[in-house]
């Protein structure tokens, strides 16, 4: 973000901006390319006996997959604003492993391999989900983490129009920001993302979002307490002192034109 958004929108903001971090985090694989799915899904009827189904009977599966090399993981996420909203992410440590599961999906997560792994079909008379948004394929693109579990994510949403500048820019806020400060805050974690799948152009500005950061937290409190107004207490940090002056000698101010956040809680992770 630019550096009117960072002061207007993170004012306690010292250590992060989510992915998919680190190895034993949600989002995490340190690999030189790496990429994920991101699947949106709408929930209604029973959600205790949706997430029951996806604990006891995909994840092992995802976990299956994850032996086989089919794919790096598997992770669901949960609205906390809107509880039948949930995200899968799918992850993968290269581009060939991405074309060979979404050409066949049904590899991951079938018949023959639940019977093998002695798996009770859900029950989906008790539930149903939808999903009105395609699948969107992300390349990650930074990413940093104390080692330990991020339990809650802010999923921010970018519009840009210069991809080298919001790579840049975030990158900066990893290395000089984030990093330092991993001792201080356990659970901490922060990445950055650019869309693959799809691209929208209007008037010269991006239509549709397509640049992702996430900052990672233990709890949902250390967001909150996070987020909380402090008079002066950013401006007069040293690590942010010093990515404002990089981002300014190197014109990294303003990358995006529109932004949107929101918070989602770890359900569970094939990491875990």
């Amino acid at each position: 973000m630019g550096t009117n958004h960072k002061l207007f929108e993170m004012k306690k903001i010292l250590f992060a901006i989510l992915t998919f971090a680190i190895v034993n985090n949600s989002f995490g694989q340190n690999t030189d390319r790496f990429y994920f799915r991101m699947h949106y899904v709408n929930v209604t009827g029973d959600a205790g006996a949706f997430i029951k189904a996806n604990k006891e009977y995909f994840k092992p599966l995802a976990i299956e997959a994850m032996k086989q090399n089919k794919w790096a993981g598997w992770s669901m996420l949960r609205s906390v604003n809107e509880s039948s909203k949930f995200i899968f992410v799918h992850h993968f440590s290269g581009s060939s492993q991405l074309a060979n599961v979404h050409n066949n999906f049904g590899e991951v997560f079938d018949n023959k391999t639940a019977k093998k792994l002695g798996l009770t079909a859900p029950d989906w008379s008790k539930f149903s989900m939808s999903s009105d948004t395609p699948y969107e394929i992300w390349e990650s693109n930074g990413q940093a983490g104390d080692g330990a579990d991020s339990n809650f994510y802010i999923l921010n949403h970018f519009k840009f129009t210069n991809r080298k500048k919001f790579i840049e820019n975030n990158r900066l806020w990893g290395r000089l920001v984030v990093e330092p400060q991993l001792e201080e805050k356990k659970g901490v974690s922060w990445g950055c993302a650019t869309i693959l799948s799809s691209s929208s152009w209007e008037d010269g500005k991006m239509k549709s979002f397509n640049g992702m950061s996430w900052d990672g937290f233990k709890s949902l409190d250390e967001i909150l307490d996070t987020y909380s107004y402090s008079e002066g207490e950013l401006m007069n940090n040293k690590y942010f002192k010093a990515f404002q002056k990089e981002i300014k000698d190197k014109d990294l101010t303003e990358f995006a034109h529109a932004k949107q956040s929101e918070i989602y809680e770890l359900i569970d992770s094939s990491f875990k």
